[in-house]
């Protein structure tokens, strides 16, 4: 009886050892020992999406209130010739053709779409979509349009009627009706403009909240609670109380970038015959001429500047050339 006992446990012991082992051979070997390459995880690269820059603001006060005939976006940039909107970029790339055309003014940029005026229809305003090519009429009888945030908001051409619309142009909304307007500028949520030699003060659905005397210029740009006058150049609290003039010369486009102030003179801050291109501090020293010569326009993006200027050509006649330099005045290029 024992030694059926002994011979039935070691029967068992075997059939137990061998319903084991195959399941034991499932297993892998750890990575450490045998087979590094199975076991090691292979991580994917993880691509991250340009981050593209959208305007705010679909042009800077200083472009719209020269003409609009410059914006850029994050490295783009378009500006108006004679013969239509051309695009090209912080590098200085050659400018391509975008949409041809005389006339065309009040360039604003959000996103994908390209605002623009035509002096030569009726004063008509487009959207131009600069991925796809898809142009869409926006507004007839339009002018001072200015893009900010989800809205428009522009003046009504022969009439006293200012709007607020969709990107658009739909779902327009008067919002004053009793003004003359000029010098419009749209800043940290406030509307701003010129009308009978006083800047007004609104919020963005039209209520006035106040107005003052422009004494020494109509032509106004705001910056971080100061407001910036051309002809004689003068710093001003928005009340005016506070008033320093820091050129007194003939001041022309101004541009504000950090704390300098880029502006044409048709006569120099040292003398009356060196007309050209300043810089002044916003406090008022250390000007500087960074071009010589009787620039026509002038539009300041990031480091560099781009100007025109009146070149004679043949016939008595004159012709309008296009520059860029940086902010020091070094490198001037023409854009062909």
């Amino acid at each position: 009886m024992n030694n059926s006992k002994f011979i039935f446990k070691t029967i068992a012991f075997i059939l137990s050892v061998s319903l084991v082992l195959p399941l034991s051979a499932c297993v892998k070997s750890p990575a450490s020992v045998e087979n590094p390459e199975e076991t090691s995880s292979v991580t994917e690269p993880v691509i991250e999406e340009e981050t593209k820059v959208i305007n705010e603001s679909g042009n800077t006060q200083d472009n719209y209130n020269s003409g609009g005939h410059l914006v850029s976006q994050g490295d783009d940039i378009y500006f108006t010739m004679r013969d239509g909107i051309y695009k090209t970029d912080v590098s200085g790339s050659e400018p391509t053709l975008v949409r041809s055309g005389g006339g065309l003014y009040d360039l604003s940029l959000v996103g994908d779409w390209l605002y623009f005026g035509d002096n030569n229809d009726d004063v008509k305003h487009y959207r131009l979509n600069t991925k796809t090519g898809v142009e869409e009429l926006l507004l007839e009888f339009c002018t001072n349009l200015r893009v900010y945030k989800d809205k428009l908001y522009y003046s009504e051409a022969f009439t006293k009627k200012f709007y607020k619309a969709d990107l658009d142009g739909k779902n327009a909304v008067v919002l004053f009706e009793n003004f003359i307007y000029s010098q419009i500028n749209v800043v940290d949520d406030k509307l701003y403009w010129v009308s009978n030699d006083c800047l007004y003060i609104s919020d963005l659905d039209g209520k006035i909240e106040n107005f003052y005397s422009t004494e020494h210029s109509n032509r106004v740009i705001i910056d971080n609670g100061y407001k910036y006058t051309d002809g004689n150049l003068y710093k001003e609290t928005i009340d005016g109380k506070d008033s320093k003039l820091l050129v007194k010369s003939n001041v022309l486009f101004i541009n504000i970038e950090g704390d300098w102030i880029y502006y044409i003179s048709t006569k120099s801050s040292f003398d009356d015959t060196d007309p050209g291109i300043y810089k002044i501090k916003t406090d008022g020293t250390e000007i500087i001429q960074i071009y010589r010569g009787n620039a026509t326009w002038l539009s300041v993006v990031g480091n560099w500047v781009y100007f025109t200027v009146q070149k004679e050509a043949q016939g008595n006649k004159y012709e309008t050339k296009y520059y860029r330099m940086d902010i020091n005045g070094r490198g001037v290029k023409e854009l062909q």
